[in-house]
């Protein structure tokens, strides 16, 4: 049976420079494949139940619990079973560099898993809005952390 939860949340202000949006999903479906299609923002997934698995046109591949996609000019490939569960930023190049400590440019056309870049920062993160029981309670914690 299909079903779907998706919740958009207004950065705060002090971090609006950096996100332009942040969004909460949970959907149940038939596994296929989402278009990540270019856009002006880098966006970056913390999962909460299972792992991303995205491939972008460059034939860069990643499969990780937090990642963030570069700009891109193609879509990217992500392949989804049942259940997708997690947390999406769109992040301004200002705030690839500003919360990522990388330029923008340096993930054009391709992602990084965000351990790679926040070291076991990602993780704790990621450990730390598992466990939380509302949309509220994530944004809240997640605008506290960066």
């Amino acid at each position: 049976m299909a079903s779907s939860q998706y919740v958009r949340a207004t950065p705060p202000p002090p971090l609006r420079p950096l996100i332009t949006e942040i969004s909460g999903y949970r959907l149940h479906s038939a596994p296929g494949v989402h278009r990540g299609l270019p856009s002006p923002s880098l966006t970056a997934i913390i999962a909460l139940d299972e792992t991303v698995d995205v491939t972008f046109d460059t034939g860069h591949q990643l499969s990780c619990t937090a990642l963030v996609g570069g700009l891109h000019s193609r879509p990217a490939h992500i392949p989804y079973g049942e259940l997708q569960h997690g947390i999406q930023l769109e992040l301004t190049p200002l705030g690839a560099r500003a919360l990522l400590g990388v330029p923008a440019a340096e993930l054009a056309g391709t992602g990084a898993e965000l351990a790679d870049l926040l070291g076991r920062a990602s993780a704790e993160l990621t450990e730390r809005l598992r466990p939380a029981g509302t949309w509220s309670e994530r944004f809240a914690l997640l605008c506290t952390v960066l």
